[in-house]
C-alpha cells in the first residue's frame, strides 16, 4: 500500500467517524459531505501530481532512464502518457463513475421523494466510488450489492415491514474494498487495470 492509499483510508475513517459524531448537525450533512468529497478530489489529484513529479525526477536522475525515456532522446509525450495511465487515469475513471452514480441516485431519489436514501447518502456513494479508484469501484459495487441483498434478506426475515437502510454500510464497505484490493490483490481485478 502506498502513502496515497493510507491517506484515502484516513479520509474514509474520518468520514465514517463524522457520521456518528456530527448527528446534531444532521441538517448540514449534505454540505459537510460535499466538502469532504471536494477535499478528497483535491487530495487524490494532488498525490497524482506529486507522484508524476517524483517519477520524472527519478527518471531524470538515473543515467539509463534519462538517456532512453526523457527528452531529447524520447518525446515528452512518452512520459506524459506513462504518468497519465499510471497516476491519473484510474482516478479520473472513478471520478467519472462517482459523478454518474451521484447524479443518477440523486435524480431517482428525488423523483421518488427521498424514499430510498437520506440526502447525504448520495455523497457517501460518490465518495466511496471515487476513492476506491479504478478498478476498485467495480469490487465496491459488487460488495455493496452483495451486502445489500444479504442484509435485506436477513432484515426481511426478522421484520415484515419497512426497509433496511445502508446508511452505515457505504463507507466501511469502501474501506474494506481498498484493503481487499491492495492487500489481498484479487487476480481478476488485474484484468481491469489500465
Amino acid at each position: 500500500m502506498t502513502l496515497t492509499d493510507y491517506c484515502i483510508l484516513g479520509i474514509f475513517a474520518a468520514a465514517f467517524g463524522m457520521q456518528f459524531f456530527l448527528k446534531k448537525y444532521q441538517s448540514k450533512y449534505p454540505a459537510i459531505y460535499r466538502t469532504v468529497f471536494f477535499i478528497s478530489i483535491a487530495v487524490v489529484f494532488g498525490f497524482a501530481l506529486y507522484w508524476s513529479i517524483m517519477q520524472y525526477s527519478v527518471w531524470k536522475n538515473s543515467p539509463a532512464s534519462a538517456k532512453y525515456l526523457l527528452p531529447p532522446y524520447q518525446e515528452i509525450n512518452y512520459f506524459i502518457e506513462y504518468a497519465f495511465t499510471r497516476f491519473w487515469a484510474p482516478h479520473l475513471i472513478s471520478l467519472a463513475m462517482s459523478l454518474l452514480a451521484f447524479f443518477g441516485v440523486k435524480y431517482f431519489n428525488k423523483k421518488y421523494e427521498e424514499r430510498f436514501l437520506e440526502r447525504e447518502e448520495c455523497y457517501f456513494l460518490a465518495l466511496a466510488i471515487f476513492l476506491t479508484s479504478h478498478p476498485g469501484w467495480i469490487t465496491y459495487l459488487i460488495l455493496t450489492l452483495f451486502i445489500s441483498l444479504l442484509s435485506s434478506a436477513i432484515y426481511s426475515l426478522k421484520n415484515k415491514d419497512g426497509r433496511l437502510s445502508l446508511y452505515y454500510f457505504w463507507l466501511p464497505t469502501a474501506f474494506f474494498t481498498i484493503i481487499i484490493n491492495k492487500c489481498f490483490v484479487l487476480h481478476w481485478v488485474q484484468v481491469f487495470k489500465i
